[in-house]
């Protein structure tokens, strides 16, 4: 290093306003070196490092919102004045005097280059420091895709065991007596919206690849839905309200009266049955 060149005060205004504060400290730790002030060139060069991780650490924290150009330029000035500061404060009087004549500044292409690097440190911490959050934002291999597989999978099984059949087709599984059977002409929507009110009451609470025995059949009255239902759900007034929906649009769909039978079995093994028709609600108090 020639130390017989030293950095002037718009060379390190330029610098550190477009190297960041690493080019400012870098700067001027070597005037001070051409001062033959040691303590203080170390001093300079590491607090430029040190304010380097501060603002990258600061723009990591703050929100997407916030970084805008107007705050980059704004904390790009404020590093440019600091080290400007530091010059004509500890640098200028000395590197004046008539004792100092032998001396000449640096070339502009030298300080260019010294901003250029700068900023590819500087590039380079912020891109070390984001690793972690990028790969923390990123869905690895195999964690959760099988088991958002599983809910898809599960998702499109029930619109398919509701809608899929309701031509009149049966959809059975290894235990038919699980199967699904939908006879009356609903449509794919209808069958989506009752599947949720199904499964907003348990009926499929099982997880996927279970099915219950969920039928709808006609009788002398018109439509009956019968729904397994767990025994200590079945009466409260979350699970009542459910089932009047059910019965509300099942009627609208299929233009005819429907009833809800509700079927559970105690862990003693008794079964009962409850049937809810539209009456049953529209007479209670509102």
């Amino acid at each position: 290093m020639d130390l017989n060149r030293y950095y002037t005060k718009w060379s390190i205004f330029h610098g550190a306003f477009f190297g960041g504060p690493i080019v400012g400290g870098y700067l001027l730790s070597r005037n001070f070196k051409v001062l033959g002030n040691e303590s203080r060139s170390s001093s300079a060069l590491w607090g430029g490092v040190m304010l380097a991780l501060f603002g990258m650490i600061l723009f990591l924290l703050l929100p997407d919102e916030w970084v805008t150009t107007t705050l980059t330029v704004a904390i790009a000035g404020f590093w440019a004045g600091l080290s400007m500061t530091v010059y004509l404060q500890f640098q200028k009087d000395e590197l004046d005097t008539d004792a100092r004549d032998n001396l000449r500044p640096a070339s502009a292409w030298r300080v260019a280059g010294i901003t250029l690097a700068g900023m590819f440190v500087y590039i380079c911490m912020i891109g070390v420091f984001s690793v972690p959050t990028m790969l923390s934002s990123l869905s690895l291999p195999g964690s959760n895709s099988g088991a958002e597989a599983s809910l898809v999978e599960h998702e499109a099984n029930r619109i398919e065991q509701i809608a899929g059949s309701l031509s009149g087709s049966t959809i059975r599984t290894e235990d038919t007596a699980r199967s699904v059977y939908f006879e009356p002409p609903v449509t794919e929507e209808h069958a989506s919206t009752t599947g949720m009110y199904l499964e907003a009451i348990g009926v499929f609470s099982n997880g996927p690849g279970s099915i219950p025995a969920v039928k709808l059949e006609t009788d002398a009255e018109g439509f009956r839905l019968l729904l397994p239902v767990s025994s200590t759900a079945r009466g409260t007034k979350p699970f009542l309200g459910i089932v009047e929906s059910i019965i509300v649009d099942l009627s609208r769909w299929l233009d005819a009266p429907v009833q809800v039978s509700t079927v559970s079995i105690d862990p003693e093994g008794n079964r009962s049955e409850i049937t809810y028709r539209e009456s049953d609600f529209s007479a209670s108090p509102a």
